[in-house]
């Protein structure tokens, strides 16, 4: 009943990746609520790795609050981390989220269209 409710990420990610794959590289896409409904195998496999770039589009707090908290642990030396929806209007959700995560917004810019990009 949204505007998204056809919208296929496997094939978005497939499509992505024969891009990516031949520069050497590879995307993963998470669809879930996180943290209590996210597949445990999934859970496992990126809780041991380290990142270089994150994308957060959760738009409410209690989502991306958990996933800040889990997220900036394993972020690489100079990684960017990017959280849609920071500054929109009647969704102050995500700049709570940020504001409470303890994220250092001096190493932040917010794009004119409400993003967040973080550097670590």
């Amino acid at each position: 009943k949204t505007r998204f409710k056809d919208f296929d990420y496997l094939t978005l990610e497939k499509q992505l990746n024969e891009v990516l794959i031949k520069r050497g590289s590879k995307l993963d896409i998470v669809k879930c609520h996180f943290p209590e409904k996210i597949d445990e195998k999934i859970f496992k496999k990126i809780s041991s790795i380290k990142y270089s770039f994150v994308h957060v589009d959760f738009d409410l707090y209690k989502p991306t609050l958990e996933v800040i908290k889990f997220i900036i642990p394993r972020l690489d030396k100079n990684a960017i981390l990017l959280l849609d929806d920071y500054n929109l209007i009647n969704q102050d959700g995500v700049k709570w989220a940020v504001k409470d995560s303890g994220i250092n917004i001096s190493k932040c810019m917010q794009t004119p269209s409400g993003q967040l990009i973080c550097y670590t």
